[in-house]
């Protein structure tokens, strides 16, 4: 069984390559630069800050995914 520091390890990663992934789209009048994730970079390995990290960089992945739907829709 996993102890919580080594959940907390894997979430801080999976935050990380998000980030990553989330660097590279481009979507509409999105553009996520590097700049703007680099917080997870700098925050404290602490439960309560990368889970609000994580939670953002699904949050604005899923309103860059909402916005290409709603393009994609548009288009079509």
């Amino acid at each position: 069984m996993c102890s919580i520091f080594c959940e907390e390890l894997l979430l801080y990663e999976m935050a990380i390559i998000w980030a990553r992934l989330v660097q590279q789209i481009q979507i509409g009048p999105w553009i996520l630069a590097g700049s703007r994730l680099d917080f997870l970079f700098v925050l404290k390995v602490n439960s309560s800050y990368f889970l609000i990290s994580f939670v953002y960089i699904l949050i604005l992945l899923l309103q860059n995914l909402e916005t290409h739907d709603m393009i994609y829709t548009y288009r079509a």
